[in-house]
């Protein structure tokens, strides 16, 4: 499994307050520097908690409110669907997917609206991060 990926079950049961989620396609050159990114740093508390947040212009972020989930050749609403979004949410990120994510964008980050106030796309050793916006979630209101 990948490094913070996250089975539907559980993503509901913790994540049940993610009404609105800032997303990211996302590609990693390998599982090494996908877990060297977030890997997170203790010790310093004016440091950023891993390489991700710093890029984000944050030194912290909720790992409990942030998932990434591997987009495998069935596309996006499948992976979207396999983390429990509801149906509902689902056209909008995969409307934000088909405009800007490339081929090699192979994965979806997903963190908490109100962990990132100035989310951007970045490159950290070779991962590429591109900000697709943020969208309903979790919640089902309309």
């Amino acid at each position: 499994a990948r490094y913070h990926s996250v089975r539907p079950i559980t993503l509901q049961v913790i994540m049940a307050d993610l009404d609105h989620a800032h997303i990211w396609a996302a590609f990693f050159p390998s599982e090494e520097v996908q877990e060297e990114i977030f890997r997170e740093q203790h010790g310093d508390d004016e440091a950023a908690m891993n390489s991700f947040a710093a890029s984000q212009g944050e030194s912290f972020y909720d790992h409990d409110f942030f998932y990434i989930e591997e987009v495998k050749s069935e596309g996006i609403d499948h992976a979207l669907k396999e983390c429990g979004v509801p149906e509902i949410n689902i056209p909008n990120i995969t409307i934000a997917w088909g405009a800007n994510a490339e081929d090699q964008h192979t994965s979806i980050v997903v963190g908490d609206s109100g962990d990132f106030d100035s989310p951007v796309s970045c490159v950290i050793s070779g991962a590429e991060f591109k900000y697709l916006g943020c969208f309903q979630h979790w919640s089902k209101k309309v």
